[in-house]
């Protein structure tokens, strides 16, 4: 098999498909072409949310930089070491893998548009978690 074209005729639209270097994911009927063999295959979507509540305390700390782009002197750090990764962080100082979100907000300049990428030696500011109205952990 040459190409998508080549399956045109069976499935109408596959000639069209986005091609991402040597490989092309059809919608539709799922069909995968790899180095020019094509595979029937099944797409598989997860969708992960963010419980309320940690959206609430990411967008808090979003506003709280956003007024005081400096973390108060008091303020915490972690040093990126091998095999750390933000929500085994998150685990560590808030005691819930699932407010990684929280470190990465309050890092973003740092770390980047990938909240997966982060590298040893970064410093990373580790916010107190905004409880409630005014208090915090």
């Amino acid at each position: 098999m040459k190409g998508l074209q080549e399956l045109e005729h069976l499935y109408s639209g596959i000639g069209s498909s986005k091609v991402y270097g040597t490989a092309a994911l059809v919608e539709g009927p799922r069909i995968l072409l790899v180095n020019g063999i094509g595979v029937l295959c099944m797409e598989v979507l997860a969708k992960l949310a963010v419980p309320p509540e940690i959206a609430a305390e990411t967008l808090e700390i979003r506003k709280q930089l956003a007024a005081s782009p400096t973390p108060p002197a008091s303020a915490r750090y972690h040093v990126v070491q091998n095999g750390d990764w933000l929500s085994k962080l998150a685990q560590h100082y808030y005691g819930n893998m699932y407010k990684w979100p929280i470190i990465y907000e309050a890092n973003r300049r740092t770390l980047g548009p990938n909240p997966h990428l982060i590298r040893p030696g970064q410093k990373l500011y580790i916010p107190s978690v905004p409880i409630g109205a005014g208090a915090t952990r």
